[in-house]
């Protein structure tokens, strides 16, 4: 289990205990870290610490179908805020607070909120407490604190909804790096990131399903055309599956380049690797051929193969599809490969999500694109896009 795994495990036990954990954003985002304490556990203890040592704002994360349910209207009309954020109009409880701003009146309006056999009549507005609705698909569809704070909840077991707190460094700022550190250790309670849990989900659960297949005919052989559907975006997949596909069949993940492969440009070789992984999965027998392609966003998949070449890292899109490819494969029940690429960092992020890497079948370098350092020089950036792993 790798190391952000088990950090999605102990803070999971924490919540089933009744404790707090730190949730961090992306550095590229809010870049923020918020207190989460599972609802159903929320005591007035437990909420007095978090405005203790948290000092932000305390909200009430709520899958969107209970926000429905209670009739709570959004906060404003029209959200403008930079990321989302959904809130709704501030609650307290109906009975059995005083002026609802105790930590004793925080809790009771929250455990009423959560509350299945309670409606939106047990509810007054305004109040002490902020709810926030969270995106049905959880951190896979809106990579927010809400959304990972609901997720947590319903991956321990609890009710899917969590209170969360935004954490303040003594000075009143945003409480960031060595704070965090100190205060985690202060507290000994878990800190995970949002990438943590996205990783978590992707791992376990099966997010892609497939819809069809139809026989498909090509000059590279006879194959059953799958597509897939990602349950959560609507996005579609599709592959070329042939023969009866199992553990350690040949497998490649082809980034599509529309520039080679429908109008035969010279500067790359993508074409080439597409016909060459063809060629060696209807040789092998069986196989899997994973297209994944965005006409729409042409120049920046140049742009970002340009800076994977340069750099040696692999790329956000590269990143994203390994993912959607480890979803296909467990799918198909399959968890052991045998991969063409000459990339070895495809195979540690397919290992990360749990598909083995048992061979890599590397695509011969008399495939690299000699016309192109012809064409362009190998100086020029377009002779990057000749090196499509």
């Amino acid at each position: 289990m790798t190391k952000s795994l088990e950090t999605v495990e102990h803070a999971l036990i924490a919540l089933r205990k009744g404790k707090p954990i730190i949730l961090v954003d992306d550095e590229s985002r809010e870049n923020e870290s918020d207190f989460v304490l599972a609802a159903e556990r929320a005591t007035p203890e437990t909420i007095n610490l978090l405005a203790s040592c948290g000092r932000g704002l305390i909200c009430l994360a709520l899958e969107s179908k209970r926000v429905e349910s209670l009739g709570l209207p959004m906060m404003a009309e029209t959200n403008r805020s930079p990321f989302n954020t959904a809130y709704t109009i501030s609650i307290d409880a109906k009975e059995g607070i005083s002026t609802g701003s105790s930590v004793q009146d925080r809790a009771r309006t929250i455990q009423v909120a959560i509350d299945p056999a309670k409606k939106g009549s047990d509810l007054i507005t305004p109040g002490h407490v902020f709810p926030v609705k969270a995106k049905p698909g959880g951190v896979l569809e809106r990579p927010g604190h809400t959304e990972g704070a609901v997720d947590l909840a319903r991956l321990a077991g609890l009710n899917p909804s969590a209170v969360l707190c935004e954490i303040l460094s003594d000075d009143g700022s945003m409480a960031r790096g060595e704070d965090l550190k100190k205060l985690q250790a202060r507290l000994n309670i878990p800190l995970l990131t949002i990438k943590d849990l996205i990783h978590y989900r992707l791992y376990y659960e099966k997010i892609v399903q497939p819809i069809s297949k139809i026989p498909f005919v090509s000059q590279y052989g006879s194959f059953t055309l799958h597509t897939f559907v990602n349950s959560i975006t609507g996005k579609r997949f599709s592959a070329l599956i042939k023969g009866k596909v199992r553990n350690e069949s040949l497998v490649r993940l082809h980034e599509g380049c529309m520039p080679s492969e429908s109008f035969g440009f010279m500067g790359c070789d993508c074409a080439s690797k597409l016909e060459f992984s063809l060629n060696s999965i209807e040789e092998s027998g069986s196989g899997i051929f994973m297209h994944f392609h965005d006409d729409s966003q042409l120049m920046r998949h140049f742009e970002k193969k340009i800076a994977s070449d340069h750099t040696g890292a692999l790329s956000e899109d590269a990143c994203r599809y390994t993912a959607d490819a480890a979803q296909i494969l467990k799918s198909l029940d399959i968890f052991a490969i045998r991969l063409i690429t000459n990339d070895p960092k495809k195979c540690e992020k397919l290992s990360s999500f749990g598909i083995q890497v048992v061979e890599r079948v590397p695509i011969p370098d008399s495939l690299n694109s000699k016309v192109s350092h012809a064409l362009f020089g190998r100086n020029h950036p377009l002779e990057a896009l000749s090196d499509c792993r």
